[in-house]
Parts: structure tokens; C-alpha cells; sequence
């Protein structure tokens, strides 16, 4: 059990490291910034109440440092923010050059406006791989959005087909 406490601290303790050097590189980038609360966002905070909640059962100094670390990877996550820079966007995470991008299409629902992103996938051994990437911005930020990325990507606008990807395949 000492020995997985262990690795569980080290684990956490890589993410905080990790997560703390891209809120600095990454927050200071974005020029346009996504919806802030999500699916993720809501399981993140969910994991961190539940981890809270274990407290009540187990509270030997171990679990307690656990907990503090978990709900510390958890605030850094939700500073973390994703959206539009000059040179790509970023998701999840994880950043994307303009030049990786094969086409896009904006789509405005009800509360959100989708950007979806059709990226070439650098990491496949096959040729000609493709994925999809969405953004989701709030409906006030619209003309912005499709302002910067026509500025941006202006001869990569595609309108995407419903289910094009099932049809693709």
C-alpha cells in the first residue's frame, strides 16, 4: 500500500508540474478563448468532490496529501483554457498548428457556435489520415471567431456535410 501511495504522489505530483508549465506557456497565447464550462470541466470537479467525500472514511495523512493533490491538478486544469492563437489553436491540451488543418466549418447551435477542425494526423503511418477537432465558443463570440478564422485560414473553409465522416467511410 506504501508503495502505490508512492506512485500515486509521483504520478500527481509529473501533472502538476505539467499542467503548471502550460498554464504559463499556453493561457498568455490564446486570443480567443472557448466556452469555459463543459463536459470535462464538470468531471473534473466531480472527481475532485468525490475525492473529497472519501475524507469522511479514510483520513490518514496519506489520503489527505492525495486529496490536496488531486483538487490541486483539478483548479490547474480548470485554469487551463483552450481556444484561438496566431500560429494554431489549442485543445485538450494539446496545440495545433494552422498548417496541420485540411478544412473547417463553423456551425452555430442554440448556446454555442462549433468550430470544427479537420486536421491531418502527423502521428499515423498510414497516408492521408484525418481527424476531427471541435471547439465550442460561446454564441456572443460568433462574428469574432469567424473574423479570426477567416484572417487566418481563409482558403480552408469547408462546409462539412452532416455525419460526413460516416458518410466517408
Amino acid at each position: 500500500m506504501e508503495k502505490y501511495n508512492l506512485i500515486v504522489f509521483a504520478v500527481f505530483v509529473f501533472m502538476i508540474g505539467l499542467l503548471t508549465f502550460k498554464v504559463f506557456t499556453i493561457n498568455p497565447k490564446i486570443i480567443i478563448k472557448t466556452k469555459s464550462i463543459t463536459m470535462t470541466t464538470y468531471l473534473f470537479i466531480f472527481a475532485a468532490v468525490l475525492s473529497i467525500l472519501t475524507l469522511i472514511v479514510n483520513h490518514s495523512w496519506m489520503d489527505i496529501v492525495r486529496t490536496l493533490l488531486l483538487v490541486a491538478i483539478t483548479v490547474l486544469y480548470l485554469v487551463l483554457k483552450e481556444g484561438l492563437s496566431e500560429e494554431g489553436f489549442y485543445s485538450s491540451m494539446a496545440y495545433h498548428s494552422y498548417g496541420e488543418v485540411v478544412n473547417y466549418d463553423v456551425g452555430v447551435d442554440k448556446k454555442k457556435v462549433n468550430v470544427y477542425f479537420v486536421l491531418k494526423d502527423l502521428k499515423s503511418k498510414k497516408e492521408n489520415e484525418i481527424y476531427v477537432n471541435q471547439l465550442e465558443f460561446e454564441l456572443n463570440k460568433q462574428v469574432e471567431v469567424e473574423k479570426f478564422l477567416k484572417s487566418k485560414l481563409n482558403k480552408k473553409y469547408k462546409r462539412l456535410k452532416k455525419n460526413w465522416l460516416l458518410l466517408k467511410n
